[in-house]
């Protein structure tokens, strides 16, 4: 190696300790200039898939360069045990992929979706899982991550042994093929190859609570052996799950199944409309990604074949109103007959009927006025006639929840086992002296967040903190916040001082779906926090926080879906306990989307983003928010191991 490479390679590997664990996937000049030097050009084969599709195929590399660089539970990937393999290993090897694994990939994916390295060993020995790769007696097979694909078991002999045998060819080949197109294609990269009609079949459930009574897989499968079948999924995994998958899994466990089902299963799939319309949507749509799914899989071939769609799918909008009318945007998917007409039932009451039948598209998004609504959640109903069809052919029941903060300009909050629990209240209100707004501006929301502390002797408030945020509205939705912390008095102490300390500044889409929300801190510092947001259906199924993908969970039960996921600054995903008999959350702000995770004032920010006063979080608090109704304090208290908190709401 010449000095110039030895310079690159050594600020490859300062780079790599220096660099925080968020993969920066944008290749530089150094690592491609390292890489060079890598790859064996010896083989055509390996050589002519670098010039030709941009991926450096290496049995010589950095394990942790190229193996376990940048990106969570890293330290399990460096811990993992890798056998090299050598030059005339890597000739069959690539003999083997070209025929069985890179031959089923058109040049236009291969170009533009395989990794960046695909990297060749004789063993990978692991006790944990790897991405989605679950060890068999300590070995992988095939992984992959953000930064590599790693395909194991590319030593000649076992490369003699697979091809002297079809059903293991076919076992590691399937392998393989799984790694490339769910754990890398999904997972790492986050790219489906289905769109918002695949989706829309099982948007409802995503995440959300199986059964009201918490019943697990197991029970209910037990009960009802189609149970997952009739809900679009494959059962999951863990028996003793409590949750559908989100939609990230649910793609996941089609491709598995689509990869590797043999005849038998097929047919019974097949039998299956709502999993069979499915399937065909995943085949379709890999198929017009560039790849050979038949070469994947024969057994596909009714699925490809099939109408895209054999019945009529019929999804809302979750939708929380400030005053007691509201529009709820409503989804249809037409299915093999035409449209008729839509009716609306609010509590029992028919409110209105809409004509369908101009609604020629597959996907069709209607707006259905409500009105007469009720303070609490109110029960809407849908019925979806389809023409020729005396009955409805779809009935969705959903909720609307009528609630307002139009009266709550501040909170406060206190802990009760605080060691003298005295508190005061500030003497003046917040605003009183600090930089507020004076007009009348009814796209402004101020909240004031003030963790009262404890006096100590000297009468001085300790463990203290206030801060506020004046929240602005746009066409309904929140645009800007601007945050500012209490910082002092003024010169004769008569009111305290605010100051600014960062702007929030939220970004939508011309369909009014959030596309970004970026923050600007007191030095002009400015960082995106949420991105890389995807709806379906009026509803936000996925998004990315400071770059970390994080699905947002629901659950539905008798007619009401809220969000149930708890925000936390290390996306734990913790979720609510849910059963539709929680109050109503007074301090709900359905104007706010629930995309910032975290604390003020050890407030819990999922207290504005709740529709209901939940009653547990997993792994952290029993028993839950709970309304003080007796003396109408407007308050609600959680407790956490020995403490509880109390929030308390100052009405105007």
């Amino acid at each position: 190696m010449n000095l110039r490479n030895i310079f690159w390679s050594v600020l490859a590997v300062l780079c790599a300790v220096a660099c925080s664990e968020k993969e920066d996937t944008t290749p530089s000049f150094a690592d491609a200039d390292r890489l060079e030097t890598l790859v064996d050009k010896t083989i055509p084969a390996i050589g002519q898939f670098r010039e030709q599709y941009g991926t450096y195929v290496l049995y010589h590399f950095d394990k942790t360069l190229d193996f376990a660089y940048q990106f969570e539970q890293a330290n399990h990937w460096e811990q993992a045990t890798l056998t090299p393999i050598d030059h005339d290993d890597a000739e069959a090897a690539m003999a083997l992929l070209s025929q069985h694994v890179f031959s089923l990939y058109g040049d236009d994916f291969k170009a533009r979706l395989f990794p960046r390295k695909l990297l060749l060993v004789a063993d990978l020995v692991s006790s944990n899982e790897l991405g989605l790769s679950v060890p068999v007696m300590g070995h992988h097979q095939a992984v992959a991550n953000l930064n590599s694909v790693t395909f194991a078991r590319m030593a000649l002999d076992d490369v003699r042994e697979a091809l002297a045998d079809a059903d293991l060819l076919a076992a590691r080949v399937a392998e393989m093929h799984r790694a490339l197109l769910a754990d890398y294609l999904v997972r790492a990269r986050g790219i489906y190859p289905v769109g918002d009609d695949f989706l829309a079949y099982s948007l409802a459930d995503y995440a959300a609570l199986m059964d009201s009574r918490r019943q697990t897989a197991a029970q209910l499968a037990a009960t009802d052996p189609d149970f997952f079948s009739n809900h679009g999924f494959f059962p999951p995994i863990e028996d003793e799950s409590t949750y559908f998958p989100s939609a990230e899994d649910d793609v996941i466990a089609y491709i598995r199944h689509l990869i590797t089902m043999d005849q038998d299963e097929a047919e019974q799939l097949f039998d299956k409309p709502l999993m069979a319309s499915k399937m065909h949507l995943m085949a379709l749509g890999l198929q017009q990604m560039g790849v050979d799914v038949l070469g994947l899989n024969p057994n596909l071939e009714s699925f490809l074949t099939m109408e895209t769609v054999q019945a009529a799918v019929m999804y809302a909008n979750d939708v929380v109103t400030d005053n007691p009318k509201a529009t709820m945007q409503v989804t249809i998917y037409k299915g093999s007959h035409e449209l008729d007409r839509l009716e609306v039932f609010v509590n029992g009451d028919l409110q209105s009927t809409l004509s369908l039948k101009a609604c020629d598209k597959m996907r069709n998004i209607v707006s259905v006025d409500l009105d007469n609504l009720k303070k609490g959640v109110n029960n809407v109903v849908l019925n979806l006639y389809e023409e020729g069809r005396k009955k409805a052919s779809v009935m969705l029941q959903t909720g609307v929840s009528y609630a307002t903060m139009d009266e709550v300009i501040g909170l406060s909050i206190k802990c009760s086992n605080d060691p003298e629990e005295v508190y005061r209240r500030l003497k003046k209100s917040l605003g009183d002296g600090g930089d507020v707004d004076k007009e009348e501006n009814p796209d402004l929301i101020t909240i004031a967040f003030e963790k009262h502390g404890w006096l100590d002797r000297y009468f001085m408030e300790q463990d203290a903190e206030y801060r506020y945020w004046k929240i602005y509205k746009q066409d309904g939705r929140v645009c800007t916040i601007m945050v500012y912390l209490r910082d002092g008095f003024n010169e004769d102490y008569t009111a305290p001082n605010y100051r600014h300390t960062g702007t929030y500044t939220f970004t939508y889409t011309d369909e009014g779906n959030l596309n970004e929300v970026t923050f600007v801190d007191e030095a002009g510092k400015k960082e995106v926090l949420v991105d890389n947001v995807v709806y379906v259906a009026g509803r936000m199924v996925r998004y990315a926080y400071k770059g970390i993908p994080y699905e947002p969970k629901y659950a539905t039960v008798g007619g009401v879906t809220t969000r149930v996921d708890c925000l936390d600054e290390t996306l734990s995903g913790r979720t609510f306990g849910f059963d539709a008999t929680e109050d109503l959350n007074p301090y709900y702000m359905p104007e706010l989307p629930a995309v910032l995770p975290g604390n003020v004032c050890e407030i819990p920010l999922q207290l504005l983003y709740s529709q209901y006063l939940f009653k547990s979080l997993s792994g952290v608090w029993d028993g839950g928010w709970k309304r003080n109704l007796e003396n109408k304090t407007n308050a609600a208290e959680v407790t956490l191991g020995e403490a509880t908190w109390t929030f308390q709401f100052k009405l105007k």
